[in-house]
């Protein structure tokens, strides 16, 4: 039982890991783009 409860909190940490890895790509990509404009 408590093998699997942190097996699956285990992959619940890495699900979050990834969702804020996009998160800052994204923020990244909305940096480098106002940059670029703001430079024009």
């Amino acid at each position: 039982m408590a093998a699997s409860y942190r097996r699956k909190e285990k992959h619940e940490s890495r699900k979050i890991g990834r969702m804020l890895l996009k998160i800052f790509v994204y923020l990244m990509i909305i940096c480098i783009a106002t940059y670029l404009f703001s430079q024009c």
